[in-house]
């Protein structure tokens, strides 16, 4: 019996440091959209719907912008975390002009927020880094977001620069880089259908060789390798399938994707050392359904139009042509006389 339970607790122990270490390497990463319950607790701002702290009626002042904290593959069922005081966490923000601005860690009844006021047009770089010690491995957890802040009455003054993708390796050892479409702009959404090349990129150089997973809101999952050049190539699938009467040409699903790799590197964490880092990193954002969907509704609506207007000139041409010219007769008593 004692043998048993001595057994018993080391595969115990056994289970619970698996479970540790697979929190550690599971993705930490930045969610736009608030746990269900304290959706009333919050607003959106911009065309892109960025999740801000609500100000109250008849109050101005900045735009807080906040992104919540979650750990998971699975972008439906992400828990979204609270972040005790004791853990090694930092965050970094970049502006649009590259200059690293103030942002902070708050707990919104219970949940884990990064914020950072917002002040300017273009793409904001969030970043979250997350650091654990387990035995030999140094766990380094990056969450990171582009947000892209814009409103239209602001004007769209060097577009095609402001949307470039920026990484900071000086600050940013591991992060993941999406490159842009030609035709990008302010007004730019991803869409089911399209192909985006992602590259995880570390100290400024892309890898090669290790895996970079893709994980939408509908509950699809895409694992692939870097390429030689370091990068690898998705395309989001049509994912959403509607009667005409229930499409909702404005919503917008989240999808994250993220890389990992491990390197042995050698350095002390809090007095302890290690012999590994352990590089987990993510990127957050989101999409549109099908463009194709609306444009088939928008041809069904002219093809309809066209063949109203087809229909009712043959019905006029037909009736003209029914009809028979006028002749007036006079009746004259003595014609036949």
């Amino acid at each position: 019996m004692k043998r048993f339970t001595i057994t018993g607790g080391y595969f115990l122990w056994l289970l619970l440091l698996a479970l540790a270490v697979n929190a550690q390497e599971s993705p930490v990463w930045l969610s736009n959209v608030p746990p269900g319950r304290l959706r009333k607790e919050v607003s959106t701002y911009g065309m892109h719907r960025l999740c801000t702290m609500k100000r109250h009626r008849g109050r101005g002042g900045p735009i807080r912008v906040i992104q919540w904290v979650r750990r998971g593959i699975s972008v439906e069922h992400a828990a979204y975390l609270s972040l005790p005081d004791s853990l090694d966490k930092q965050t970094f923000v970049f502006s649009p002009k590259n200059k690293r601005v103030k942002s902070k860690i708050l707990n919104i009844k219970g949940k884990s927020v990064v914020e950072y006021v917002d002040n300017a047009e273009g793409y904001w770089n969030v970043y979250l880094v997350i650091k654990q010690l387990s035995g030999d491995t140094l766990y380094v957890n990056i969450a990171k977001a582009e947000l892209l802040s814009h409103s239209c009455r602001n004007g769209h003054p060097n577009v095609r620069k402001a949307v470039l993708p920026r990484i900071f390796p000086e600050k940013i050892p591991f992060e993941i880089v999406r490159e842009r479409h030609i035709n990008e702009n302010f007004h730019f959404f991803i869409a089911s259908g399209d192909k985006f090349t992602y590259k995880p990129m570390y100290q400024g150089k892309p890898v090669a060789g290790i895996p970079i997973v893709l994980s939408t809101e509908k509950g699809w999952v895409n694992r692939k390798m870097t390429n030689r050049k370091g990068e690898a190539t998705f395309q989001f699938i049509q994912d959403y399938f509607s009667k005409w009467s229930e499409i909702r040409g404005r919503k917008i699903y989240s999808y994250m994707i993220f890389s990992e790799f491990t390197k042995e590197q050698t350095g002390t964490f809090r007095g302890k050392n290690y012999r590994y880092v352990h590089y987990v990193t993510s990127m957050s954002d989101g999409y549109f359904p099908s463009r194709t969907m609306y444009q088939s509704m928008v041809w069904g609506l002219i093809i309809f139009i066209i063949s109203l207007v087809i229909i009712s000139i043959g019905v006029f041409v037909y009736r003209e042509r029914r009809k028979k010219p006028y002749k007036e007769y006079i009746f004259d008593e003595n014609e036949n006389k």
